[in-house]
């Protein structure tokens, strides 16, 4: 800590720290004889979640048959988190938006791998394109 101006900075890097919560004592004290003094405590919350998971790439395609097998991969998508430790670059995948999407195909929260739940030949609309919209949690 700055004894002239109170700034509180690292001694070394906390990169190597699992903590979010760091709690410091500081005292001050005036210049009289004899000196008169206080203390209090100084809250730290370090925000370690600094990266948002990433897409890689952006927007996948794939093309199947109305006749894929259900529950069978036909794509993974993949993401990447550039926070350095767990949990913070750990992420699971899910499928969102409209229905279409949610009914006919789902998604393995884990790897990315997508596949179909509902066979596309029962689509009453008789589709040959489905949007599928994806986030990263």
């Amino acid at each position: 800590m700055n004894a002239e101006n109170g700034a509180v900075s690292l001694r070394s890097s906390i990169n190597g720290d699992d903590g979010t919560v760091y709690k410091v004592r500081v005292l001050a004290s005036d210049g009289g004889t004899p000196p008169l003094t206080d203390t209090t405590v100084v809250t730290i919350n370090v925000q370690r979640n600094l990266k948002a998971p990433v897409f890689q790439p952006n927007n996948y395609n794939a093309k199947i048959l109305e006749t894929q097998d259900l529950g069978v991969p036909f794509v993974t998508v993949k993401a990447k988190d550039e926070d350095q430790k767990p949990p913070y670059n750990q992420f699971r995948f899910a499928i969102t938006g409209d229905e279409q999407g949610r009914n006919y195909f789902m998604i393995n929260e884990n790897n990315g791998a997508i596949s179909v739940k509902q066979g596309l030949y029962l689509d009453s609309q008789k589709r040959t394109r489905y949007t599928v919209r994806l986030c990263i949690l």
